[in-house]
């Protein structure tokens, strides 16, 4: 699956909205905040860094919560860290394979030699009437008008000749519009990397497989999606649930790791991951 580089703010803290908060809301301690800070520090700290050939892309910019749902009870805050993975090579193929792409798509509506003849002589004799009747608008308004209408007249002729040839080409535009997708269809420029700490369920992806992967207690691998779960969760139908035990706010019960994209270099990417530090946020 081709995905084009596209920058955005990522968010930064996973929590409902105060229009969500049944029970109302109030605002966090002041050792809620420096837990925040010091659990995305830590994430952040412990992320991999863009290997041989991959940019790293990290807009993120880490805020502790002012406030949560008083409904929450003695639920861990939760917080979120996205960073992105851009490769050089994947990249420069796209661009090449849609420049050649624009070339020959160029070449297709190119007007033959014959047609192109009668477009720019039509085209000619439009413009010659058009200027006849805006010299005589002030002397002889009404041969002015009708000069006019032929203009456009020509005008019209001039663009049916060219969507004569655009309806002619059509199949060939078809053919070399599939080209372009069966090109580019398995190239992956971008690797989307997500931590969230102390989140929700979460699905199996389609086609995923378990796999030994970073220490993870869980480790799912698909064709567009590898997930690394740590701490305790419960298999819940098609997904997985964070098992959570009372406690205070301020402690990681779990962390999930994703990694959007092809597989091979997302698991090249999350070879760099400090699996140590991940599962070592993890309160004990």
């Amino acid at each position: 699956m081709t995905l084009r580089p596209f920058f955005t703010l990522a968010v930064l803290f996973v929590m409902p909205s105060l229009a969500d908060c049944i029970d109302g809301s109030r605002d966090t301690t002041e050792e809620e905040k420096q837990f925040y800070v010091r659990t995305m520090d830590a994430v952040k700290a412990a992320l991999p860094a863009a290997p041989a050939g991959w940019t790293l892309e990290d807009r993120t910019r880490i805020s502790a919560p002012g406030s949560v749902c008083t409904g929450s009870g003695k639920l861990p805050l939760r917080g979120s860290y996205e960073v992105r993975f851009f490769s050089k090579d994947a990249i420069a193929k796209l661009d090449a394979i849609e420049a050649e792409h624009r070339k020959r798509l160029a070449a297709l509506k190119q007007l033959p030699a014959d047609k192109q003849a009668e477009y720019d002589e039509v085209a000619r004799t439009s413009r010659d009437l058009d200027r006849q009747a805006r010299k005589l608008m002030s002397t002889d308004k009404e041969q002015a008008l009708k000069l006019a209408e032929q203009s456009k007249e020509m005008t019209k002729k001039a663009h049916e000749i060219r969507q004569a040839h655009l309806a002619s080409i059509a199949p060939q535009i078809d053919a070399l519009s599939k080209e372009q997708y069966e090109a580019t269809k398995d190239v992956w420029t971008e690797v989307r990397l997500k931590v969230n700490v102390n989140g929700f369920n979460f699905e199996v992806p389609t086609g995923a497989e378990t796999a030994e992967l970073a220490k993870a207690n869980v480790a799912l691998r698909s064709p567009k999606k590898t997930l690394l779960a740590y701490g305790a969760w419960n298999r819940l139908g098609a997904g997985y649930k964070p098992v959570y035990s009372a406690g205070s706010t301020t402690r990681v019960a779990n962390v999930m790791v994703e990694a959007i994209g092809d597989p091979g270099p997302a698991a090249q990417i999350l070879s760099g991951l400090n699996a140590g530090a991940i599962s070592g946020l993890i309160a004990r």
